[in-house]
């Protein structure tokens, strides 16, 4: 019997832990925002719902014209953060999250995974029930 009650405890405690856990449920449906274009080009985020979670997100970087930019271009030589992995990594983590909580900017293009991630959580305050 003595060791039966701690076990017990246990499992109650994780119960309630459990059921404390922070339930975010979103409105179905597709979401974009922009940062400002800063003359050499911008983000853009298209965050889907569908059935009150993450269903995908794109995650963008446009020139200054507002055309997409060519990710083989931004694959980490000449100076330029490798975009073509970065967008894909980071969107990977925030759907695995369901949020943007936890995510955090690449090192190698923080000025571009950040806003990415704003932009997301914008989306997500919008679609937020």
């Amino acid at each position: 019997m003595r060791k039966i009650v701690p076990i017990i405890l246990i499992v109650v405690v994780i119960t309630l832990l459990w059921g404390c856990r922070e339930r975010v449920q979103y409105k179905d449906g597709t979401y974009t925002k922009e940062s400002e274009n800063s003359g050499y080009g911008y983000e853009k985020v298209i965050v889907v719902i569908e059935k009150g979670k993450i269903k995908s997100v794109d995650l963008q970087r446009l020139d200054s014209e507002g055309k997409e930019v060519d990710y083989d271009e931004w694959d980490g030589s000449n100076n330029r953060p490798n975009l073509k992995e970065y967008r894909i990594q980071l969107a990977e983590e925030i759907m695995e999250k369901q949020s943007t909580k936890d995510v955090e900017a690449i090192s190698g293009a923080t000025y571009t995974t950040q806003n990415w991630i704003n932009l997301v959580e914008e989306c997500l305050k919008e679609a937020r029930k």
